[in-house]
């Protein structure tokens, strides 16, 4: 095909586009006419049942109200050119197959002459129509807007999941060899001294060790544990309800390090110098911190405090077991004030 001919089939293509879009608004000025006509003939020369009863005088008791075919030709315009709207919002194709299929111009026309006549019927219609489209719109665009924050969100959460603190990772190491050893390993202290309880038993002084801890916990168990545990906080109520016994005290500050993910301080104090707390502490926390038996041993520093710091995105409860297992505390660190409702609700 040479250029010649190429530059006669465009040509053509847009000739008869052309003739086919002045075809078109013919017929909708046609039918605006012809719709206008009709639409005022019916509201100037209403049904017998539709005129007012007449009084004992013969007179009509209401005016009919008469409307002029100037307004009413523009409003049945209105109508007309709405139409193709119309008719693309419910997926017609009579305007597409027009130009090659002529006898759509009638169908066209029909539709156009019912749009003139039923004008303010057909705008009304079609004006809740398109709102309530634009309004579905609008809730899908919100859905869609929701969706992407909440994917965000639980993305966010994800990360922070993975994220991995070397402190966490270095007491997990601790805790395996104190573990293996069944009881508090002096080695693991930064001066080397022993942790011994004054206890005669039979007249000698006993070693607090680990399983001694472990009996005595499972002993107390209907005495410390207040009832089941929720599945999302597996130390809740198993630990007395309470964050001070016996002169001990279990406190927790948390510091918002970034979205969804928070640094939580932990101490574990004596409030009586005639009763310092002394170690092994245990501490135990949330399963999904991983930790042997879900605890964390801890020792208590020189000021008698045991300390320890954990990262986390969201709130749970905290339990410690104190003086070789005869003290229990408890902590619900969504319970703390002054932590935002992020925290507290993760």
């Amino acid at each position: 095909m040479n250029t010649d001919s190429l530059r006669a089939v465009i040509l053509n293509e847009i000739y008869s586009d052309t003739i086919n879009l002045l075809i078109l608004g013919s017929i909708i000025i046609l039918s605006a006419l012809i719709g206008g006509t009709v639409s005022w003939i019916f509201r100037n020369d209403p049904l017998p049942a539709n005129v007012s009863s007449k009084d004992s005088e013969g007179q009509n008791s209401a005016e009919v109200k008469r409307y002029s075919i100037l307004n009413s030709i523009f409003v049945s315009l209105a109508g007309a050119v709405i139409v193709p709207l119309f008719l693309n919002l419910g997926g017609n194709g009579i305007l597409k197959e027009s130009r090659l299929n002529p006898i759509n111009y009638f169908a066209f026309a029909g539709f156009c002459v019912l749009g003139a006549v039923f004008a303010r019927d057909f705008l009304n219609s079609m004006s809740k129509t398109l709102l309530k489209k634009v309004d579905d719109l609008d809730k899908k665009i919100d859905e869609k807007v929701k969706d992407a924050l909440k994917q965000k969100d639980e993305a966010l959460k994800d990360s922070s999941k993975k994220i991995i603190d070397s402190t966490q990772v270095l007491r997990k190491e601790i805790n395996k060899v104190k573990e293996a050893a069944g009881l508090w390993d002096s080695r693991l202290r930064p001066e080397g001294d022993d942790l011994k309880r004054s206890n005669m038993i039979n007249g000698s002084e006993e070693r607090c060790t680990m399983e001694m801890i472990d009996k005595r916990i499972e002993e107390c168990i209907n005495i410390r544990r207040k009832k089941r545990a929720p599945s999302n906080d597996p130390q809740k109520y198993q630990w007395g309800g309470n964050p001070e016994s016996k002169d001990r005290v279990l406190t927790a500050k948390v510091i918002k390090l970034q979205k969804y993910w928070y640094q939580i301080d932990i101490e574990i104090q004596s409030k009586s110098k005639n009763n310092p707390l002394y170690g092994p502490i245990l501490l135990y926390v949330h399963d999904s911190f991983q930790f042997a038996n879900n605890r964390i041993i801890l020792d208590v520093d020189k000021d008698g405090v045991a300390r320890e710091e954990i990262r986390a995105y969201g709130a749970f409860t905290i339990g410690a077991v104190c003086d070789c297992g005869e003290t229990f505390l408890e902590l619900d660190l969504a319970e703390l004030e002054n932590v935002d409702r992020e925290f507290r609700e993760n």
